[in-house]
């Protein structure tokens, strides 16, 4: 990815000047920072400079400043640590025009307003104000929006401010403590589905077309990344001269998942690489079985351990998705079958349990029809010679679900329960 810095004079004052969070080893020194990289499924093999510093976009109009204060980490631009900066408030800079995110201003007056080519700011019909700065959180959760647009306004900053995974630049004059512009880089992602080369000169990329909110979106040549592929997860924004459309960033990788049960979610306890990770807080138009969560999951409630696989990555190196190699995936999908097929080997259908032995479990006709149906559509998904490595991975992200796992949690991750979370030991004597 190669997100512009607007003045390279700025920039190298920035990285003498950088002051990042710590909150894994993954933000610590380790050797994925600046390392070649491989794509998948035919993209081209990168070096990736992945300094958190050279992705960040300044503002027109930053030549003169000097970097206060910056992060990667999740500390919204209104915390008490940041206050010293904003002696007239956060909210006053805003006003003034001066606070950017991708080097477009937020609005100083009541506009309709988008971020990344989604609504961002705007009014309902009753008059009121909403914003939305993520599709599945920092959101008006209760649709009823807020009076004022200033309020809303405020809250998409605070809500933006605090992914992990983007960062927050803070600008000021030489000498001074008081900020005069801050700069918010955010990307959004996707797993692309399609790609096509328009007549007016642009180029269209698609993902998640079974969604409801299936992303479909254009660039310039200019602003488009030609090595993407599709197979590929994609990172795109919107700043001054339009889309732009990249390859995040991807590595080969081992992914191991964890055995902490005293972990409060067992993902957390995960490793790629032997290294721990953060899971980005950016937008993803990703199906489920792509996403870290879904995907951990998965790989556990499946055994499958040390998987092989494709890890993809924002600039600042925290984990957007997982995706397999076909050959990888098809393994993976086979090792799952063969799981499922033995750990539901013995239980039996019932209606309520009473026609079945106090030491043999039993499951509904419903959970059990369920999960025969994905174990036959993923044989027939493993005998496809045109399976895609999309269509693998989500296979296991259902085959997964179907299979379940035991106790109130399971496998510490919450999901459906599946066959294993739905069996119960019969109660005839």
């Amino acid at each position: 990815m190669r997100i512009k810095a607007f003045n390279n004079a700025l920039l190298a004052f920035i990285l003498l000047l950088t002051t990042g969070c710590s909150t894994t080893s993954q933000d610590a020194e380790t050797d994925q920072q600046d390392q070649q990289t491989e794509t998948t499924e035919g993209s081209e093999t990168e070096t990736q400079d992945n300094d958190m510093m050279d992705y960040v976009i300044l503002p027109e109009g930053s030549e003169d400043l000097v970097v206060l204060y910056s992060n990667e980490c999740d500390v919204s631009i209104y915390d008490e640590s940041l206050s010293a900066y904003f002696p007239d408030g956060v909210d006053a800079l805003m006003d003034e025009g001066n606070i950017y995110v991708n080097g477009i201003a937020i609005p100083s007056t009541a506009q309709y307003y988008e971020f990344n080519g989604n609504p961002a700011i705007w009014q309902l019909d009753s008059g009121n104000w909403t914003w939305k700065s993520h599709d599945a959180m920092y959101m008006d959760e209760t649709g009823e929006g807020v009076e004022t647009f200033e309020e809303a306004r405020s809250n998409f900053l605070n809500g933006i401010s605090q992914f992990t995974g983007m960062t927050v630049v803070i600008l000021g004059e030489e000498g001074s403590e008081t900020a005069q512009m801050v700069a918010i880089t955010a990307v959004s992602s996707a797993l692309v589905d399609s790609i096509v080369e328009n007549s007016d000169g642009t180029i269209t990329v698609t993902a998640d077309q079974e969604r409801d909110d299936a992303l479909s979106i254009a660039a310039s040549t200019e602003n488009y990344d030609d090595t993407l592929q599709e197979g590929d997860i994609c990172v795109y924004w919107v700043e001054s001269d339009g889309m732009h459309i990249e390859k995040a960033i991807a590595h080969e990788s081992t992914y191991t998942y964890g055995v902490d049960e005293n972990a409060a979610l067992a993902f957390m306890s995960d490793t790629i690489d032997g290294e721990s990770y953060t899971d980005a807080q950016i937008g993803r138009v990703i199906q489920s079985g792509n996403r870290p969560f879904q995907f951990s999951r998965a790989i556990r409630r499946l055994n499958i351990q040390d998987d092989q696989v494709i890890t993809w990555w924002t600039p600042t190196h925290y984990l957007i998705a997982v995706t397999h190699s076909l050959e990888n995936g098809k393994e993976d999908l086979q090792t799952g079958i063969e799981t499922v097929l033995n750990g539901i080997e013995g239980i039996v259908v019932s209606e309520d349990g009473s026609d079945v032995d106090t030491d043999t479990y039993w499951v509904t006709q419903d959970v059990w029809d369920e999960c025969q149906n994905v174990l036959t559509e993923a044989q027939a998904l493993l005998e496809d010679d045109n399976a895609t490595t999309a269509q693998i991975d989500q296979m296991l992200s259902d085959l997964a679900d179907v299979y379940g796992a035991q106790g109130a949690v399971g496998d510490y991750l919450t999901g459906p329960a599946g066959v294993l979370g739905s069996m119960t030991l019969g109660t005839q004597e």
